[in-house]
């Protein structure tokens, strides 16, 4: 009997701790709701907007040699060989700010081509669309480095130098 009284009073005990932490329970779920209220949401990133197709391209020059860095958050990228200039490329796109960014720096024998997404566009949900068809001259010797995110890659290096 003295077991079943000891057991009693351990659950009484047990009971009056919890009651003081209710209300606190109570105050973090309000607190959760307003800021709920107040507009914090999951956002799927920037607007989708008009299908935009741009093409760009870069003229071939005396360089001997050329490092290509491709850098692409998400999307689809393709990269081949077929053009006479250095790089001519179709970029597709329907948010604003991803159109992709195109540098070349000739240094002496050595030329630096980029080609990149701008920053602070990585957010590929919700409809939006990023395709590039990018065509590298074959005949001049290149170093390609691709630093790609989510997305699919079709690199078609074989006629390449």
């Amino acid at each position: 009997m003295s077991v079943c009284r000891n057991r009693i009073a351990n659950e009484k005990a047990h009971r009056t701790k919890l009651v003081p932490c209710l209300p606190a329970a109570v105050l973090v779920a309000c607190v959760v709701l307003m800021l709920g209220a107040a507009g914090c949401t999951i956002s799927n990133g920037p607007s989708v907007g008009e299908t935009h197709t741009i093409s760009k391209s870069v003229p071939l020059g005396q360089q001997k040699s050329v490092v290509v860095d491709i850098k692409m958050g998400a999307g689809k990228l393709r990269v081949g060989g077929g053009t006479s200039d250095l790089m001519n490329a179709d970029f597709t796109y329907n948010v604003d700010d991803w159109k992709p960014e195109v540098r070349y720096d000739a240094n002496g024998d050595q030329g630096h081509l980029v080609i990149q997404q701008p920053s602070g566009s990585r957010n590929y949900r919700g409809g939006k669309r990023y395709d590039w068809d990018v065509r590298l001259n074959s005949k001049v010797p290149m170093e390609i480095n691709v630093n790609m995110g989510a997305g699919k890659a079709n690199l078609i290096l074989a006629g390449l130098n």
